[in-house]
């Protein structure tokens, strides 16, 4: 199956289960158990070149970045890829505008947009484990996205 198909197959199963399943249990299920290191030089560009994509279905991406995010951390972990997830949050007008982006060895991962104005306010490693965060929150069990 294409990266274009499995990132859109992994999307569309995010986007049902985040209206009921907090993110830290939603992430925590998406890190495969059986991590395969030798297969990221596979996944990792393929992947990286697709999320730079523009295009109509299933050219682009997914548009949401929670669920683009989550597919493609998906993706990178069943790969060996070692990903962040990362959650922040800037202001934006009179409120705030959240993102949801990657890292990969210290870096966003195929990353359009200006991540460093966001404060992280959550990261997770690749086995789906909340590291600190700069602005941290106090608990991330109740929270589901819209």
């Amino acid at each position: 199956m294409s990266i274009a198909w499995r990132i859109w197959l992994w999307a569309a199963i995010v986007r049902a289960l985040k209206h009921v399943v907090p993110l830290q249990l939603l992430v925590r299920w998406l890190c495969p158990a059986d991590q395969t290191p030798r297969s990221r030089a596979a996944v990792e560009p393929a992947l990286a070149a697709y999320l730079m994509t523009r295009g109509r279905f299933p050219r682009r991406p997914p548009g949401n970045c929670l669920d683009r995010s989550l597919a493609a951390y998906r993706l990178l972990c069943a790969g060996g890829a070692r990903p962040q997830l990362v959650v922040g949050i800037r202001p934006e007008g009179r409120g705030l505008l959240g993102h949801v982006w990657l890292v990969v060895d210290g870096e966003p991962f195929a990353e359009r947009g200006d991540v460093e104005s966001y404060v992280s306010i959550v990261r997770f490693d690749e086995r789906g484990r909340r590291e600190p965060a700069a602005g941290g929150v106090a608990d991330l069990a109740g929270i589901h996205w819209a």
